[in-house]
């Protein structure tokens, strides 16, 4: 079996940890592949010396003309190979996709999302219901786990709720700074963590004066909020996400949410909203799911984005109830630890790598040669 891979592959965004996450488990069962990284201005991230070696042997591997491609990345960067079979894996945060997604979404002979979610916005957009294929990412629970050394936040005083995201409007960060800071206050031993992923590199010198001004307003004594705006290593998150006792994230939509799974792999209770994505693995049953107070549009915010999200809704997540969760969490800490547990055994459950490989694995398996210029699928 071969596959011509093209995405991110080296850099510090979501895309690029899934792309590692496909690259290594098809070639781990035998996928001859080609790699086409995309030429995209992000930061790189430290990768282990053993994955990124092979990473560049992929890069200067050659697959024949009939190979599959596989394109990870935004939909309006789909690229249609001709004489080739052609398979977009992507995702969005909003209800629905732009006619310039649904069109380049239209010209795969197949479009793989992570989650049910995603599946019903494109079709309900207009992406044919035949090309929209659901194939669940996963999550390396070899190294996302509770056991090991936690790593050394400076600041870090009692119970630790963490949030691993990107500074953008999507994430909800300025509900979550305004909920955490109406339901504790200095006295409290307690402490957020704001982890900021700086993928364009990016001045995010000004963001804990943003953060402190925003405490502010909502009490003058606010609790001890660390901003952490440097970029950890790919070795390190596991380590990260073990400095916590809890992780949060009232975005208003995600497309998948690796941090929500990867803290649920390392067995910390997550508080997250209850839309989108994440829903694919993160249910009442094993998380604390936010409630949604309604859908509003997606504001402007950058001319990328809002190209993107044009005409787009999202959720609004209650900042009461996150409140009301955050304070239920610090108050019963074994009730916690213990949905943490049930998190960790559903996600290992269901949604590691290996099991997400092996679906693909399988369904490329079934695409056979139709002629020198396509594929046919036996489904």
């Amino acid at each position: 079996m071969e596959v011509l891979f093209k995405g991110n592959i080296f850099d510090v965004s979501g895309y690029a940890e899934v792309s590692r996450a496909i690259i290594k488990g098809l070639h781990a069962l035998g996928v001859s592949l080609q790699v086409e990284p995309a030429p995209v201005p992000m930061v790189k991230v430290p990768i282990e010396p053993e994955l990124e070696a092979l990473l560049l042997r992929l890069v200067h591997n050659r697959v024949s003309h009939r190979a599959v491609t596989l394109q990870i990345r935004p939909a309006n960067s789909f690229e249609a190979v001709p004489g080739r079979y052609n398979i977009g894996v992507t995702m969005l945060e909003a209800d629905r996709l732009t006619p310039h997604w649904v069109y380049y979404c239209n010209r795969m002979d197949e479009v793989w999302v992570p989650s049910r979610f995603n599946q019903e916005t494109f079709v309900n957009s207009g992406v044919r219901p035949e090309k929209v294929k659901v194939f669940p990412f996963g999550v390396d629970h070899q190294r996302f786990r509770p056991d090991g050394p936690a790593y050394p936040v400076p600041g870090r005083r009692g119970y630790t709720f963490l949030s691993v995201l990107d500074w953008h409007k999507r994430k909800g960060w300025d509900i979550l700074v305004r909920a955490f800071c109406n339901t504790f206050s200095a006295a409290d031993e307690v402490c957020l963590i704001l982890k900021i992923t700086n993928t364009m590199g990016a001045d995010f010198s000004g963001i804990p004066g943003e953060v402190d001004r925003l405490a502010r307003e909502c009490r003058p004594d606010p609790p001890t909020i660390i901003v952490w705006t440097q970029n950890v290593s790919h070795q390190e998150m596991p380590a990260f996400y073990r400095a916590a006792d809890c992780f949060v994230l009232p975005s208003h939509g995600e497309g998948w949410s690796m941090p929500t799974i990867e803290a649920m792999a390392t067995g910390l209770p997550v508080i997250v909203t209850n839309w989108s994505g994440h829903t694919e693995y993160a249910n009442p049953g094993n998380a604390l799911m936010i409630n949604v107070e309604c859908f509003e549009p997606v504001p402007p915010v950058d001319p990328f984005n809002d190209h993107v999200y044009k005409g787009a809704m999202w959720a609004r997540p209650s900042a009461h109830h996150l409140g009301v969760l955050l304070r239920s969490v610090f108050e019963n800490r074994p009730g916690a630890a213990n949905i943490g547990r049930l998190g960790r055994e559903s996600v290992l459950a269901n949604y590691t790598w290996d099991a997400a490989c092996s679906r693909m694995y399988r369904h490329l398996s079934t695409l056979r040669p139709l002629n020198r210029h396509g594929y046919y699928t036996t489904y």
